[in-house]
């Protein structure tokens, strides 16, 4: 179990102890884990599989009843969902942080910057610094009732167009495409227009000619089926999405100690199964994707300058977040960005 979830776990139990809470549990605590996904959604599928071990790892004094559909809050709202109690757990996406209000969280979908899905879990699950200094973080900026638990990668995002095969940004010019969050500053460098519209709007969207194309991941081309209206994949994967487990700190200050040590078998096959899923679909959906949409690898040197927008995001966060905490953050990501 890295450290900085057993860092949390100790974190949320000394808490309890300082409020002299009363862990003897006649009932079982139910703890609400809600989710923006749908019902048949990899994400969904994956925290109702894993449920039950949160039952069996305590004897039955911890259940996890799932919620998704964003029954219990919004994707973007998750944070506030689990800080003010609406859930107990909550996937929220990193990609959802901004630069103004939660800008070390940016680290998760900072473009360009990790080699591929693996170096993102093992930076995210091997080393401490990162899921640490994001819960200390979530203090500073407010949430102090929230921590983060179970990091994991679930994907790149890559553009879609719906009749234009761009080969070089130059070539986006004037279209409109969807983005959303870390992805639109790149997608401006472009020379495109950002179009900020919801995910299940861009189905219709695209259908209809309103944008010309769409950034998302492998599960937006497929699960939402985009790729039925558009033509051409750019295989050039702009930046990653990574997901946490966000925990309300009260509701797990009333489970005992021992039962939240126990619970860290269900964390972490919660942290397991969803990166081992998305490691391993990342790969399949640009095969399933290639089926319906004709797919451009650009050159060595075509990449490049599609990389170009890097320096300029990277600094920025930089800035926002303060050259030590970022520098130790990206010598992190380098050190499993270069390992075999």
């Amino acid at each position: 179990m890295q450290k900085g979830i057993a860092r949390a776990f100790a974190l949320a139990a000394g808490l309890a102890m300082v409020m002299g809470l009363d862990h003897a549990q006649a009932q079982t605590v139910t703890l609400k884990l809600g989710t923006f996904t749908g019902p048949q959604h990899p994400v969904t599928r994956i925290f109702q599989e894993t449920a039950g071990l949160a039952a069996k790892a305590t004897d039955g004094r911890v259940a996890v009843q799932v919620f998704d559909s964003g029954t219990l809050g919004t994707g973007p709202g998750t944070l506030d969902a689990v800080q003010k109690g609406s859930m107990d757990l909550g996937y929220y996406v990193l990609t959802y942080a901004s630069l103004k209000r939660l800008p070390f969280l940016v680290v998760g979908g900072l473009p360009y910057l990790y080699k591929d899905g693996n170096a993102y879990r093992n930076a995210w699950t091997k080393d401490d610094f990162l899921i640490s200094r994001s819960n200390q973080h979530l203090v500073e900026r407010g949430y102090d009732n929230v921590f983060f638990a179970a990091p994991f990668f679930s994907g790149f995002a890559r553009i879609g167009f719906r009749t234009a095969e761009p080969k070089e940004p130059a070539d986006l010019k004037g279209l409109k495409i969807r983005g959303t969050g870390t992805y639109n500053e790149v997608v401006e460098s472009y020379g495109a227009v950002v179009v900020t519209i919801g995910t299940p709007e861009v189905y219709g969207a695209l259908e209809h000619g309103l944008i010309d194309g769409a950034i998302g991941l492998g599960t937006n081309w497929t699960n939402w089926k985009w790729m039925e209206q558009a033509k051409y994949l750019l295989d050039v994967p702009i930046a990653p999405v990574g997901g946490v487990l966000a925990i309300n700190k009260a509701a797990w200050s009333k489970i005992s100690p021992a039962d939240q040590k126990a619970l860290q078998d269900y964390i972490k096959a919660v942290e397991t199964g969803l990166n081992d899923y998305f490691l391993k679909l990342d790969s399949e959906e640009k095969q399933l994707i290639a089926k319906k949409m004709k797919t451009y690898t650009p050159t060595e040197a075509e990449a490049e300058k599609w990389r170009k927008p890097k320096d300029k995001v990277e600094k920025a966060w930089i800035a926002a977040v303060g050259s030590q905490d970022a520098l130790r953050a990206l010598e992190v990501i380098n050190r499993y960005n270069n390992a075999p």
